[in-house]
């Protein structure tokens, strides 16, 4: 009897299992026929051995052996010897063998390609054997760390198991200076019989982007009134945008004559910028509405800009409400000339 070609010289790592299928000819190379005993013997590399129990496929004219390699097998060359006997008394034996090699460990990693300063760069990885199992605390030593690194600088923290997605996960918060660039993301891992595995990726780390909350962000006021305007400042992580990094929040506005800018002053009580605005006098016009920008920068080159995030609707001029409050109403455009007057030559008679 000869194994089939197809079946040397093969190779399996831990966990792995396969069938074993091996065809038996007579001397005139017809297939061997009405077997009515088989028996198998796996011998491992170690020298051990045990049975196998073989299955006879009368009509493909198979004998087949299924084969599951434990994590701790011995490494090196395994035999399978298998004998048929047919109805007639005709014997066949042959020889199998294949190599155990040490498992390799596969790595399904979760990341992000590009994170802000502040926020957390978390790693969750799943990390199986060939057989498709899940290596566990059982089988990962407690050592089990995550490396990411630029240049000379090497943070290394203990992955921790979470038995619910049975997932190693570890978290990395970014501080707000951390240099900007690519960052390695390394995982290396062996069990303790020597099956081991090992990923490598990159993250990159970006300026950080200011989050602004206008609690109010439209209102109304009349001319010349003195208008609070807060505004909160936070980086992506929420913690709050303070002097102490150099920052000085800034709102801008664009009108007809040009852009202006005005500096915010910060309210340590509850961490928020405000800008104290005088509304402007409008004279003969009707109202208008200011809309208003922020936007700031802190030493380590964070930034971020809300723009037209606020609007003033600032009221009718003084000039305009008077004449209202004369005609009774709205002004039409043909009175304004005949009121201005009206008004010019009440005034005279009241000269001394």
């Amino acid at each position: 009897m000869r194994s089939s070609d197809r079946e040397q010289n093969s190779t399996l790592q831990r966990t792995q299992e396969t069938d074993i299928v091996i065809t038996a000819n007579y001397h005139d190379n017809t297939n061997f026929a009405n077997i009515t005993q088989t028996t198998g013997t796996l011998t491992r590399a170690d020298g051990t051995s045990s049975p196998l129990s073989l299955t006879y496929n009368s009509t493909l004219k198979e004998i087949r052996t299924h084969v599951k390699v434990p994590v701790n097998a011995p490494l090196g060359t395994w035999r399978f010897v298998a004998n048929a006997k047919d109805a007639y008394g005709n014997t066949a034996s042959g020889v199998f063998s294949f190599q155990v090699y040490n498992a390799s460990l596969r790595f399904a990693v979760d990341y992000s390609g590009s994170l802000e300063r502040t926020t957390i760069l978390n790693v969750t990885a799943t990390i199986t054997y060939p057989d498709g199992s899940i290596a566990t605390p059982n089988e990962i030593p407690s050592s089990f760390n995550l490396t990411i690194s630029q240049g000379n600088f090497t943070w290394t923290h203990i992955m921790s198991f979470n038995g619910t997605t049975s997932s190693w996960y570890a978290d990395y918060d970014i501080p707000q200076n951390a240099t900007l660039g690519q960052y390695s993301v390394a995982m290396k891992v062996e069990d303790p019989y020597g099956n081991g595995g090992q990923f490598e990726t990159s993250s990159q780390i970006i300026p950080a982007r200011f989050r602004f909350a206008v609690p109010q962000p439209k209102s109304k006021a009349d001319p010349l009134k003195l208008v609070d305007i807060p505004v909160y400042v936070t980086y992506p992580n929420g913690s709050a945008l303070t002097p102490r990094v150099g920052a000085v929040v800034t709102a801008e506005i664009t009108n007809s004559t040009g852009a202006f800018t005005f500096p915010m002053y910060y309210n340590s009580t509850d961490q928020s910028w405000h800008l104290y605005f005088s509304t402007p006098d409008l004279g003969f016009r009707f109202g208008a509405t200011i809309t208003f920008s922020f936007s700031t920068e802190d030493i380590f080159g964070n930034s971020g800009r809300a723009p037209n995030a606020y609007e003033l609707d600032v009221g009718a001029g003084t000039q305009t409400l008077i004449l209202a409050t004369i005609l009774g109403g709205i002004v039409p455009i043909a009175l304004v000339g005949w009121a201005i007057a009206t008004i010019t030559t009440r005034r005279r008679k009241h000269k001394p």
